[in-house]
């Protein structure tokens, strides 16, 4: 795995023995900045042959209309929906930030919902991928019913690929005010987990937050399928040493999920944040100690599949105040610990949770 920091973007690339996977971050804070990023991410994908898998941008949401046309012109290689997170920036703060997944060497099938894409088929030699960026159907309904509505759509658009639910490693689920009715979402989980027998089976890990999307949705979700191309890979839930299951205090989610073949190991670790072995919330109005409690349950979880922290190829930091974000970089100085993330501001599923941070990590043999 390398690290290459280019003028405005960072780039983490990992190896297969049939291509390389790209794993890019950067933000920016003007126009001008924002479309140097575009043209060095078009540079960088077509110097490496690579096609996007996902695309994650957060703005302000009176820019979204230009930036989305800034996408479509500057980066024509940019074929994968885009997910859109909606920020309130003040001053000195980026206005526009990019996580964008890339890959070369291997097939990618884009997967149209109608006349949009939805999402993306991509595979390694051993795995393949089903990556998928979804909305309710109706925006009007409340918001109970579209979440629910969504888990179904989920199971139907995998149906038409010959796949089903219990394919599903991980979900993204960005909730509009999220606090005002997590529970609500919950119960269409819920719902949703005991028709398909989801419980009985396997547990898909999950980040869950407050953020907002342009089309104003009650809720806007990423799922991505794995599923073994010749039976040399395993799929399995990952527990946290340091944490009880989330299912004890209902919310149905794995801790993380592994994926291994002979080759690597994928490490998807859900949203995690300041919770103790009996599923409450510890450090309470204290950010450091929340940051620094999440990140030894962080680390405890990679450390229990044989990984650590120069693994990771992807993050998001998740702040309930943007003034904290200074406290994060301190806590990765003051352990030497380099990490490819964005920072986000947003409520987290509970009120005194200050904040939390998921990650994927990558280790090749």
């Amino acid at each position: 795995m390398e690290f290459t920091k280019l003028s405005r973007i960072d780039v983490i690339t990992v190896p297969h023995r049939s291509g390389r996977e790209f794993f890019i971050s950067s933000q920016g804070y003007s126009d001008s900045e924002q479309t140097d990023i575009l043209k060095q991410i078009s540079d960088f994908l077509k110097a490496n042959q690579a096609g996007s898998i996902t695309c994650r941008v957060a703005i302000p949401k009176d820019r979204q209309t230009r930036t989305a046309l800034a996408l479509k012109n500057d980066v024509p290689e940019l074929t994968c929906p885009i997910t859109w997170f909606t920020q309130y920036p003040e001053n000195n703060c980026p206005l526009f930030i990019i996580q964008l997944h890339a890959l070369s060497g291997f097939p990618i099938r884009v997967i149209q919902n109608g006349h949009s894409p939805a999402g993306c088929i991509f595979e390694d030699d051993h795995v393949r991928y089903y990556q998928l960026r979804l909305f309710p159907d109706d925006r009007q309904a409340d918001n109970q019913t579209q979440t629910y509505s969504v888990f179904q759509k989920m199971d139907t658009m995998l149906k038409t690929m010959g796949l089903d639910f219990h394919s599903t490693a991980r979900t993204w689920l960005y909730a509009h005010d999220i606090l005002s009715w997590y529970d609500k979402l919950n119960r269409a989980r819920d719902r949703f987990f005991t028709e398909k027998d989801v419980f009985n089976r396997r547990i898909p890990a999950s980040t869950g937050v407050s953020l907002s999307n342009p089309l104003d949705y009650a809720i806007e979700t990423e799922l991505l399928a794995a599923v073994s191309k010749n039976g040399s890979a395993q799929i399995r839930p990952v527990e946290s040493p340091l944490q009880c299951p989330a299912t004890q205090y209902r919310s149905s989610f794995s801790r993380a999920m592994e994926i291994a073949t002979p080759e690597q190991k994928r490490l998807y670790i859900s949203g995690t944040a300041s919770i103790d072995p009996d599923g409450k919330t510890i450090f309470l109005g204290d950010t450091p100690g929340q940051i620094d409690h999440t990140m030894k349950v962080v680390e405890a979880i990679l450390q229990h599949v044989g990984m650590g922290w120069t693994h990771t190829v992807r993050a998001i930091a998740y702040f309930k105040y943007r003034k904290d974000y200074p406290l994060f970089d301190e806590w990765l100085r003051r352990h030497d610990t380099s990490l490819p993330h964005i920072k986000l501001e947003c409520d987290i599923c509970r009120d005194d949770l200050l904040f939390e941070l998921e990650l994927d990590a990558i280790q090749t043999y």
